[in-house]
């Protein structure tokens, strides 16, 4: 992990990178490369995770910085290095 955040039920938000290959993530977005941007959301009572998702292009992109607002929105922060890095419009 490079970064945790807690939302306002008390959950953390971990924020990181992995070889996501070797992970079963509930969401996958991107063809996924050799270092993807790893979100997990693990609940408050210690039992488990609530989502586990891997962020990535054909290149090493990697979450620095994980933040939670008032509404529980994520904000992830980090370096993209995939030209063809999934983005939402």
């Amino acid at each position: 992990a490079r970064a945790i955040a807690l939302d306002s039920q008390g959950n953390a938000i971990i924020a990181g990178f992995s070889n996501c290959s070797n992970l079963n993530p509930g969401v996958r977005l991107g063809p996924g490369g050799s270092v993807d941007v790893l979100v997990m959301k693990s609940r408050a009572q210690g039992n488990g995770a609530e989502f586990l998702t891997c962020i990535g292009g054909s290149g090493i992109d990697m979450a620095h910085a994980v933040a939670v607002d008032s509404s529980n929105n994520i904000y992830v922060g980090g370096a993209a290095g995939s030209l063809n890095f999934p983005t939402l419009q």
